[in-house]
């Protein structure tokens, strides 16, 4: 399948991807309230080759009233998995966080319409192959945060939570980049992930944005599928090669 079309890989600028749950209490009844975080939509990226290697990631709270808390959890996306619209994902806890990726700390108070860093940490070895990762934010109670029950947690009943999803790459050691353009059509034809942020994807005067597409080694991304029409198909992006720079490519 066109990696391109792979709904957890695509990121249009009107729109992150959520995860939407529902954590119920039982107390007097009280209206029900939304939680939400905001994250970045491009990826994080650490290299293998550095020990301890680490990003921050920003985290904000757009509400101006209301403090939040979070929890945060880190998941390893089986790369047989991926693309399938099935992925298989593995937590990163206990034992697991040694030679694996880490979110640190694990949870985090945010101000009314503020924003905090947590680190993103890589503490295993060089790899032969890269490692993808799901970090997910999922806003929790005061209670759950503290331990300490307040009198406003007491009087809530019911509240949803709507958890954020970014993703992170730990690149593999000494990458082989190679990236081939057939007209709309782009193929990673190297050994590790190659990013395609800014693109602006046009058919005459009907044109669109997207913030970023991650295109893992083997896989093909077609513009063409993505703008249907019998007109002239131009695009421009920045191709991103972790460890090697930046540069912009145009369709030919």
């Amino acid at each position: 399948m066109f990696y391109g079309l792979d709904k957890s890989m695509l990121y249009p600028n009107y729109f992150s991807r959520l995860l939407l749950a529902f954590i119920v209490f039982f107390s007097v009844p009280a209206p029900a309230s939304v939680m939400q975080v905001s994250v970045p939509s491009k990826v994080t990226i650490l290299d293998s080759n550095s020990k301890d290697s680490s990003s921050l990631i920003q985290v904000s709270n757009p509400d101006k009233d209301t403090p939040r808390f979070v929890k945060i959890g880190v998941y390893y996306i089986d790369p047989d998995s991926i693309g399938t619209g099935k992925e298989k994902l593995i937590e990163i806890k206990g034992k697991l966080k040694k030679d694996n990726l880490i979110v640190l700390p694990e949870k985090i108070a945010i101000p009314p319409n503020g924003r905090t860093n947590v680190r993103a940490i890589y503490t295993g070895k060089e790899l032969d192959a890269d490692r993808n990762y799901k970090i997910r934010f999922y806003p929790i109670t005061e209670i759950e945060y503290t331990g300490t029950e307040s009198k406003e947690e007491k009087k809530a009943t019911l509240f949803f939570s709507i958890s954020s999803t970014t993703f992170a790459t730990v690149v593999k050691s000494n990458p082989a980049y190679q990236l081939d353009v057939d007209g709309g059509r782009l193929t990673n034809n190297g050994d590790s992930i190659t990013l395609l942020q800014n693109c602006n994807i046009c058919r005459e005067n009907d044109c669109k944005v997207f913030t970023e597409f991650r295109l893992p080694p083997k896989r093909q991304l077609d513009f063409n599928s993505i703008i249907n029409g019998d007109s002239k198909l131009t695009w421009q992006c920045d191709l991103v090669e972790p460890g090697a720079g930046k540069r912009v490519i145009t369709s030919q």
